[in-house]
C-alpha cells in the first residue's frame, strides 16, 4: 500500500504516531497510578479510534479490493465507478468501496466492542471485586482524545497527504486497522493468568506498553504489514493481493452515452430465479443445507417437530441475499447498444457508463442456456474480452436482445460458429 511521496518523512510521521500511541499509556502507569484494567480500556478505545479513520481511508481508496467479483453482495460493487465528491477536496467517496465501509462499520465494530467489554471485565473480575477504573477515567479518555487527533493528523499527512490512497484498496486498510484488535486479543489472554493484586504492578504494565511498542514500531518501519509480509516471505498471507492498477474508478465520461439506441436488460423473473439459485450456490447456502441436514437428523432421531421452524428464517434469508445480489448486478444496470457498435453498461439511475466493451477487444462470445432459461425461453450471453479483463455475463435476455449483443460484437473470435450461437438462442 505505498503510494507516491517521499518514504522518509512518511517513516518519521508513523514513527512518531508509534511513540505518540505508547508514550501516552506510559505516562499514564508512572504517573497517574493506571491499573491494567485502565491500560487495556485505553488500548481498546485506541483500536476504535483506529477503525474509525480506516473506515475513512477505506471509502476514499481507489484500488478495488481483493474478493472474487462473484462474491454474493460484495462482488455487486467491486467494478462499479463513480461516487461521491468530498467538498472542497479533490476526494470521492467510491461506490466500490461501501462492502467494505458497511463490513468494518458492522461487523468489525460489532467485534470490537465485544472484545473490549468481554476484556475488561474478565480484567476486572481478576483483579478483585468491586475495583472500576472509574478513577482514572478522565485521564484515559484524554489521553484516547489525543490519540484520535494524533490517528487523524496520521491520516490527513500520510495517506491523503502523499495520496496513497490511490494505489491502496479498502480491503488492505481495513486489514491494516484489523491486527491491533488481534494484538488487544493476545494481550488479555497472555495476562488474565496472572492477573492477581501482586501481579499486576507497575513492572507488568510497562513491560506491556514495551510489547506493544516495538509491534507499532515494526508496523512504522515496514509501513504497513503487508511490506512485512513481502519481505519476509509471504507466511501471514497479507501479500497475496490482486493486481488492479489499470482500474480506473472514476465515471468513464468519454464513453458515448448519448448516442445508445438500443436498450438490453434481462429478464425480471429470470433474474430473481437466477438470485435464488446463486444464494443457494455460495457459501451461505452451503451453511443452510447443514443446518437442514442437521434438522433431519434430529427428526429421524425422534425429535421434536418444532425444530422445523429453525429453517424458514435462514431458507429466507439465504434466497434473499440471492436475489438482492442479482438485482444489484442486474437491475441497477442498463446495457446499451450505441451507434458505433460498443456494449455500455451503465447505471439505471445514474447514467454514469461502469463497462465499455468493445468488439475489437472481446476474445469469445459464447451463448449459454440455463434451467432458467429454458423456462423462460430466454439466453444467457457470456463475453470474454481478449485483455483477460473480467468477463461480462449477461443472464435471461430475450432472444432479440440476444442477437442484438451477438450481432454488435460479431467480429469477435468466438469458440462457436455465430450461425450455432444465434440457433440455440433461439431454441
Amino acid at each position: 500500500m505505498e503510494g507516491p511521496g517521499n518514504p522518509q518523512r512518511r517513516r518519521r510521521i508513523e514513527l512518531a504516531g508509534a511513540v505518540w500511541a505508547n508514550v501516552l499509556p506510559l505516562i499514564g502507569v508512572l504517573v497517574w497510578e493506571w491499573d491494567l484494567a485502565a491500560l487495556i480500556l485505553l488500548y481498546w478505545l485506541e483500536v476504535g479510534v483506529g477503525l474509525w479513520w480506516a473506515a475513512i481511508e477505506a471509502g476514499i481508496a481507489e484500488r478495488p479490493s481483493d474478493y472474487s467479483p462473484a462474491m454474493l453482495i460484495f462482488g455487486t460493487a467491486r467494478y462499479r465507478r463513480g461516487g461521491v465528491s468530498i467538498p472542497r477536496t479533490s476526494l470521492t467517496w467510491y461506490v466500490h468501496n461501501l462492502p467494505i465501509v458497511a463490513l468494518t462499520a458492522i461487523f468489525f465494530g460489532c467485534a470490537w466492542a465485544l472484545v473490549g467489554v468481554i476484556g475488561l471485565e474478565s480484567v476486572l473480575a481478576a483483579q478483585g471485586t468491586g475495583r472500576s477504573v472509574g478513577g482514572t477515567l478522565g485521564s484515559v479518555l484524554g489521553f484516547a482524545g489525543c490519540l484520535f487527533v494524533g490517528r487523524g493528523w496520521e491520516t490527513l499527512s500520510v495517506y491523503v497527504g502523499e495520496r496513497r490512497y490511490r494505489d491502496a484498496n479498502a480491503q488492505q486498510v481495513v486489514q491494516e486497522a484489523l491486527w491491533p484488535l488481534w494484538i488487544l486479543g493476545l494481550i488479555v489472554m497472555a495476562v488474565l493468568p496472572v492477573v492477581q493484586e501482586a501481579a499486576t504492578g507497575s513492572p507488568l504494565l510497562v513491560a506491556l506498553i514495551g510489547g506493544k511498542f516495538l509491534f507499532d514500531l515494526l508496523r512504522s518501519t515496514y509501513g504497513s504489514i503487508r511490506a512485512f509480509d513481502a519481505d519476509n516471505g509471504g507466511w501471514l498471507g497479507a501479500a497475496d493481493i490482486g493486481d488492479d492498477s489499470d482500474w480506473e474508478p472514476r465515471p468513464l465520461e468519454s464513453s458515448p452515452t448519448s448516442d445508445a439506441s438500443t436498450r438490453i436488460r434481462p429478464h425480471r423473473i429470470g433474474v430473481v430465479l437466477e438470485g435464488i439459485s446463486a444464494g443457494f450456490s455460495s457459501v451461505l447456502g452451503a451453511l443452510f443445507a447443514l443446518l437442514a441436514a442437521f434438522v433431519i437428523a434430529v427428526l429421524l432421531l425422534g425429535g421434536d417437530r418444532s425444530v422445523l421452524w429453525w429453517l424458514p428464517v435462514p431458507l429466507a434469508l439465504v434466497a434473499g441475499l440471492g436475489v438482492l445480489d442479482r438485482a444489484l448486478r442486474y437491475w441497477a444496470i442498463t446495457y446499451r447498444i450505441d451507434d458505433r457498435g460498443n456494449l455500455l453498461a451503465s447505471g439505471r439511475l445514474s447514467g454514469r457508463t461502469h463497462r465499455v466493451v468493445d468488439g475489437d477487444g472481446v476474445s469469445t462470445v459464447d451463448v449459454v442456456v440455463t434451467r432458467t432459461d429454458r423456462r423462460l425461453e430466454t439466453t444467457t450471453v457470456r463475453i470474454d474480452p481478449v485483455d483477460a479483463e473480467r468477463t461480462v455475463r449477461i443472464p435471461c435476455l430475450a432472444d432479440r436482445d440476444a442477437r442484438a449483443v451477438l450481432e454488435c460484437l460479431g467480429d469477435a473470435d468466438r469458440h462457436e460458429p455465430e450461425a450455432d450461437a444465434l440457433a440455440r438462442a433461439s431454441n
